[in-house]
């Protein structure tokens, strides 16, 4: 997959950066990622939990904390329904992330992601190797010189029909993400997020994709080129759990338990009349907490079936 490859020239037109980046923005677009609504006030917070140590026995955080300060690779699982998509859109755009991720390295961090989505057109590997390419490129445009020649390549092969025709392969793509995390010449420090990589189709290539990522941040590494991390988020399945049960992971529904008290009060709220319900009272909102510790405890960190 990786080839020893130096390109011609570090610099090449505007133009030229702008055709490659064009090429590539088709089958990028993630609108999942774009879509999903921000989760209920108050609820992922306990995702900022660190370990903490109490003399006689430690209590454990859900570890994303020390990830980002310290880690390479994350794996986020769950239940269908537990909340990991909401989080890791949550994480994403949080403030908290890059001043954590300063902790690992001062310099300036490039965020990029990937929702998969099986409800919707969103299941291609394809797609999320063309938009991890675009935004790592569209950020740190000194790197599309790395990938011309492979763009070259793409451009010289027949195009099967219309403009949205894939011509990017999912070779020309991986080899393009290899090279420019092993062959920069300048430092940049990338973290990367994969959510829903359960619903990455067809199922029976699922393994190699998830090897391919594995592979890609371990060449980063090797290559001491850039610091790069990696979290991953999805079902506990088979084919993702024997390649990631050796990283550090968590899972999301042992730790959603006040988040889906907090959801379940606003929802009820949102439902009721305060003024009919009563629920400002003591007595009443005493209710309320049980009823919702309860409905809580019943879902088992699942917010909706």
């Amino acid at each position: 997959m990786q080839t020893c490859y130096r390109p011609r020239s570090s610099v090449i037109a505007p133009a030229l950066v702008t055709e490659i980046l064009e090429s590539l923005r088709a089958l990028a677009y993630n609108a999942r990622f774009e879509d999903m609504e921000e989760g209920f006030k108050g609820t992922s917070e306990s995702i900022w939990k660190s370990s903490e140590d109490l003399g006689d026995h430690k209590v454990e955080g859900p570890g994303f904390v020390e990830w980002l300060e310290s880690g390479n690779l994350f794996w986020l699982n769950g239940l269908p329904g537990s909340g990991k998509s909401t989080l890791m859109k949550y994480v994403i755009e949080h403030a908290k992330t890059k001043e954590h991720l300063s902790k690992a390295d001062p310099r300036n961090w490039l965020l990029a992601c990937w929702f998969f989505y099986e409800l919707g057109d969103e299941t291609s590997f394809n797609s999320l190797l063309h938009s991890l390419l675009l935004q790592i490129l569209t950020a740190q445009q000194h790197l599309v010189p790395l990938t011309l020649q492979i763009y070259r390549k793409v451009q010289s092969r027949p195009k099967r029909n219309s403009s949205t025709d894939e011509t990017w392969s999912d070779g020309d793509l991986m080899q393009a993400l290899t090279i420019i995390v092993t062959q920069s010449a300048d430092h940049f420090n990338l973290c990367i997020f994969v959510d829903g990589s359960d619903e990455c189709g067809p199922r029976e290539h699922l393994r190699s994709h998830v090897k391919f990522l594995l592979e890609w941040l371990a060449s980063g590494e090797k290559a001491r080129r850039i610091n790069m991390k990696l979290c991953i988020a999805s079902r506990e399945i088979t084919d993702i759990w024997v390649q990631l049960k050796n990283y550090k992971t968590c899972q999301i529904h042992h730790w959603t338990t006040e988040d889906t008290v907090t959801y379940a009060e606003q929802s009820l709220r949102a439902a009721f009349d305060d003024r009919l319900w009563g629920f400002n009272s003591d007595r009443h909102a005493e209710l309320l907490e049980t009823l919702c510790r309860e409905i809580s405890e019943r879902s088992n960190g699942v917010f909706s079936g």
